[in-house]
């Protein structure tokens, strides 16, 4: 790590980097015990990793960073929707069978 001073009036980037190192605490730091230093480096090593490239971030439409810097938004919002969409469908089609069911039951 390197630290890094914030320019005087602009909270924007404080705020960051505050929420980055809560990140850390919370689901990094406090969930195992960290005896030596260099377990506290590994663990926050690995956590990284996982934050870059496996963690989906609600402020980035449930994405990882790794896809949003390497550009696959579009392809990822696209393919999700194609899974509501047919997800959708079978719920309709599921309804619309036990409505049949259900109306030859009644007769």
């Amino acid at each position: 790590m390197k630290q890094v001073f914030t320019s005087a009036g602009y909270s924007q980037s404080n705020g960051k980097i505050e929420r980055f190192i809560r990140s850390i605490k919370t689901e990094c730091i406090r969930r195992t015990a960290i005896l030596f230093i260099s377990d506290a480096r590994k663990q926050i090593d690995n956590y990284i990793k996982y934050y870059n490239y496996k963690r989906l971030h609600s402020a980035i439409f449930y994405i990882t960073p790794y896809d949003i810097l390497t550009g696959r938004i579009d392809e990822i919002i696209s393919e999700r929707n194609k899974k509501l969409l047919q997800a959708r469908m079978k719920r309709i089609s599921i309804y619309k069978g036990m409505n049949e069911t259900t109306l030859q039951i009644d007769k």
